[in-house]
């Protein structure tokens, strides 16, 4: 994962960690982590997180798989 381009897109983002993270089913603390890229995202809370944030596919492949 691009945690660089994680962030970025995190904070162009109008949703906060702090309301996206219970709707992921996680905490605040376990979704940064995630984002910087110190814990990996399982596949389901990549899928609900791209749904959430309405990414588009350049944007997966950009921060998942760049």
């Amino acid at each position: 994962m691009n945690a660089t381009a994680m962030k970025k897109f995190v904070d162009g983002r109008a949703i906060s960690v702090s309301v996206m993270a219970p709707m992921l089913g996680m905490s605040r603390y376990s979704l940064y982590k995630k984002i910087e890229g110190k814990s990996e995202f399982k596949v389901s809370e990549m899928r609900k997180f791209i749904e959430l944030t309405r990414m588009t596919d350049e944007e997966v492949q950009e921060i998942f798989f760049g």
